[in-house]
């Protein structure tokens, strides 16, 4: 089946959260990386009120780190549920009062006391633990530049301008997938459950980048 540009753009706008891979500063025209990356998904970016980033926020957020290889390196990860107030929740968009009352995400926030602005700094902490260089980590994974726009957004605007410029999506390579692989490829591709919130979002992600990454070692 073939996708046009508007159908993906209309993809890339439900389907969002976000990942961060280490990178070398050298020049990427040839070179191999085998640095940490770090997989952080802001409860699907879009475990936010809504998908419009001028009005909509982030609800809550996880983060965990692995190797080159995939493999994680801190099992716990990060995750924090941002404080909102009870008239923020109720005028969340329908899809989102339905979903996170349903999850529990929505009465997490309003139990929480962490802010936007101390989940921001406790989460560039958490990056900086394991990128000791500024801009060299690129924000990645799945669907990300509305991510992107939401991260451009102070508090968090601090996270996005510790990364890289570029962008690491891994579904871009799906959309790859679905017109240059043979359809066994893109009928493998593992199921997500879709539970929606932020730390299984982003470990399914990893998990959708390990099927990929297999096919890339086997072209070795």
């Amino acid at each position: 089946m073939e996708y046009t540009l508007a159908e993906l753009a209309i993809m890339y706008t439900l389907c969002c959260y976000t990942t961060v891979t280490k990178v070398s500063t050298k020049s990427r025209t040839s070179q191999r990386f085998n640095d940490i990356q770090e997989w952080i998904t802001p409860s699907n970016m879009h475990k936010m009120t809504g998908l419009n980033p001028s009005t909509d926020t982030i609800l809550s957020l996880s983060c965990f780190v692995t190797d080159a290889s995939l493999n994680l390196l801190d099992p716990h990860g990060f995750d924090a549920v941002i404080h909102h107030s009870e008239s923020t929740i109720e005028n969340m968009s329908a899809w989102c009062v339905e979903q996170h009352g349903r999850s529990g995400l929505s009465q997490a926030c309003l139990d929480s006391t962490t802010s936007a602005e101390q989940a921001a700094s406790d989460l560039l902490a958490y990056i900086k633990k394991h990128v000791g260089t500024p801009r060299t980590a690129l924000l990645a994974g799945n669907s990300i530049h509305a991510d992107k726009m939401f991260l451009m957004k102070p508090p968090w605007n601090v996270v996005l301008e510790f990364l890289h410029y570029r962008l690491f999506d891994v579904s871009a390579i799906k959309e790859a997938v679905r017109r240059w692989a043979p359809e066994t490829v893109l009928n493998g591709v593992p199921k997500k459950e879709l539970k929606h919130t932020a730390r299984e979002d982003v470990l399914e992600s990893i998990e959708e980048a390990r099927y990929y990454q297999s096919f890339f070692v086997k072209m070795g």
